[in-house]
């Protein structure tokens, strides 16, 4: 499952649909869903983490990427609240944890888990660093997969 369309997701899609993957990509807006086309991958009209509440996934290994540089956004979009009361960060994860063996947080270098996280995630993940998250989503990717 891929969150949100971008080049980097799009590029990501079809290398892993070309290894044989089922992929499914996740974005709510609008705007964007109709410049996604890549046959064979289904894309949802829905945030990530509504997906997986709803529908549930394969018991593997995630990889929550919250190392963004949030410009698109206007605002650090990872303690924005939602209606329940509940982070972007809190609700990915509250979707995730309980369909996955193994979580990781790809966070950037000086983010400090304990400002993102509830003490409850935190201990229920293993948090990685993203030394180049500057340079963009491809970047933190490499990051995380050198420690893995």
């Amino acid at each position: 499952m891929i969150a949100g369309i971008s080049p980097v997701s799009v590029a990501c899609a079809d290398f892993a649909k070309t290894l044989g993957f089922e992929v499914v990509v996740c974005d709510p807006r609008e705007d964007v869903l109709s410049t996604f086309d890549i046959p064979g991958v289904k894309v949802q009209p829905v945030l990530a983490s509504l997906y997986l509440a709803r529908q549930g996934c394969h018991a593997k290994t995630a990889i929550a990427l919250a190392a963004g540089r949030l410009q698109r956004f206007g605002s650090n979009k990872r303690l924005t609240l939602f209606a329940d009361g509940e982070t972007l960060s809190g609700q990915t994860l509250s979707a995730v944890l309980p369909n996955f063996s193994r979580t990781y947080v790809i966070l950037k270098a000086k983010d400090n888990p304990k400002a993102l996280l509830s003490p409850t995630y935190l201990q229920q993940v293993q948090i990685l660093r993203a030394p180049h998250a500057n340079c963009g989503l491809g970047s933190s990717l490499a990051d995380a997969f050198q420690v893995l």
